[in-house]
This record gives structure tokens, C-alpha cells and sequence, in this order.
């Protein structure tokens, strides 16, 4: 079964890993240093001197805080549940598709009107010429 390769960071080359991860570590800070505006507020009041990060010290509007933080806050959870829909839409998916896909060796062979014992040297044969005829069936197979 094939497993993504972003759920197995390993399978990556260490250049590769390096470049993604510099590329993250960049647009994390981008987006932080974005939001400092939105923050001011939570940053003046543990202290943070915000004239060394090139913010003004200008008053605190309180609403427009709120109104930020809430859409920050709608825009998070409608992501977490996109991505939970997304997921369970996958899971659904991959459920049936595993249950469809399940054919076993004497059904196969018996579609083809051939022998299990043929089917099976045919598997594992590394390569097969089949002539079918007009109505889909076989009519000889050259290993």
C-alpha cells in the first residue's frame, strides 16, 4: 500500500527536507509577524515593547481586537472543520474502495473460464501477451 510522503517525512532526501522545512520556517514567521498588529493588545499587556518590532505605541482599540480576534477564530475552526470533513469524506472512500476491490483467485478464474492453477502461473509471470476475442474473452495468453 502506498503511504503518502507527507506522512512519512523520512522517505524524503535531507535536501529536500532542509528546503521545506526552511520554506515553513519563513512563512510561519511571515504570518507572525503579520498578526503582530491584530495581537497589540495581548503584547502591551504582558509587557512586550512593541517600538523595537517597528509597531507604534498608538492607543489600544479594544473593539476592533475583538472583531479580529473572533474572525481569526471563525476562520481556524472553519479550517479544523474542512479538514475533519475531508478526512472522514477519505476514510468513506477508502473503506469502499477496499471493499470493492477484493476479488479472490478462483472467482477471477472462473470469469475467465480458465484454471486456478493457470491464473495463478499467469500472476507471476513477468510479462503476458493476450489476444481477447470480439466478445471479451480469451483467446490464448502467451507467457
Amino acid at each position: 500500500m502506498n503511504t503518502l510522503i507527507i506522512q512519512n517525512p523520512h522517505l524524503q532526501g535531507i535536501p529536500q527536507r532542509i528546503t521545506l522545512s526552511s520554506i515553513t520556517l519563513v512563512l510561519w514567521m511571515l504570518w507572525i509577524y503579520l498578526l503582530l498588529p491584530a495581537l497589540k493588545p495581548l503584547l502591551t499587556f504582558a509587557g512586550i515593547d512593541l517600538s523595537a518590532i517597528s509597531i507604534d505605541e498608538r492607543g489600544i482599540n479594544i473593539e476592533i481586537f475583538i472583531a479580529l480576534l473572533s474572525l481569526i477564530t471563525t476562520i481556524i475552526v472553519s479550517f479544523w472543520l474542512w479538514i475533519k470533513y475531508n478526512i472522514l469524506l477519505h476514510n468513506r472512500h477508502a473503506n469502499r474502495k477496499k471493499r470493492q476491490s477484493i476479488i479472490h483467485q478462483n472467482e477471477l478464474a472462473h470469469y475467465f473460464k480458465v484454471s486456478p492453477k493457470k491464473l495463478a502461473n499467469w500472476h507471476r509471470s513477468e510479462r503476458l501477451n493476450i489476444q481477447l476475442t470480439e466478445q471479451g474473452r480469451i483467446h490464448y495468453v502467451k507467457i
